[in-house]
C-alpha cells in the first residue's frame, strides 16, 4: 500500500497522490474480482441450486446450463473508488461514454456504487416534480425552465 494512502496524508502533488490511489485501487480490484469469482459467485450459486432442489423456487429450464447461468448470473459492484477531483472524474466519465468505451451503467456503478436504473427514476421523478413546483431544471450544465421551452416544442408535424 503507497505509504500516502496508508497514512492518509497526501503532501505530494495531485499527480503523485492520484498515481498512488490507482495503484492501490488497481491491487484492491484485483483481489475484489477474485474473491467474487472464487467465493461470492459459487456460493450464490449454490444458495440458488439448494433453493430449486428444495422447491422452494421454481426456475423453469433451471437444469439447463445456459438458463441456469442466466438465473445465478451475477454483477458484484462492491464500493466504488472515491475521487480526488469529481469535475475531472465525471468529465472523463462523459468522454468514455461518448467514445463507446463505457455506459452509463458501468460509470453510475464506478462512480457512486448505485445502479443505473434506480439513478435515472429518481433523476426523472426529481426533473417532473421541480417542473410542477415552477423549479428551475439543471440539465447538461444549462437552466431549462417552464418558461424556456425549446422552440419546436408543440409544433404541429
Amino acid at each position: 500500500m503507497p505509504s500516502e494512502v496508508l497514512l492518509m496524508h497526501f503532501s505530494t502533488s495531485y499527480t503523485a497522490a492520484r498515481a498512488a490511489f490507482n495503484q492501490l485501487w488497481k491491487f484492491i480490484k484485483q483481489r475484489r474480482h477474485h474473491l467474487t469469482v472464487q467465493f461470492c459467485q459459487p456460493t450464490y450459486e449454490l444458495v440458488i441450486d439448494e433453493l430449486v432442489a428444495r422447491g422452494r423456487i421454481q426456475l423453469p429450464g433451471y437444469n439447463d446450463p445456459v438458463r441456469r447461468r442466466a438465473y445465478t448470473r451475477g454483477l458484484w459492484i462492491g464500493e466504488p473508488l472515491g475521487s480526488l477531483n469529481e469535475q475531472v472524474d465525471a468529465r472523463a466519465a462523459t468522454e468514455r461514454i461518448a467514445n463507446g468505451t463505457s455506459n452509463e451503467h458501468i460509470e453510475t456503478m464506478a462512480l457512486h456504487g448505485e445502479d443505473w436504473e434506480d439513478v435515472h427514476r429518481d433523476r426523472a421523478r426529481e426533473i417532473q416534480r421541480k417542473r410542477q413546483d415552477r423549479v428551475p431544471v439543471y440539465v447538461g450544465g444549462k437552466v431549462h425552465s417552464d418558461e424556456q421551452e425549446p422552440a419546436n416544442a408543440g409544433a404541429d408535424e
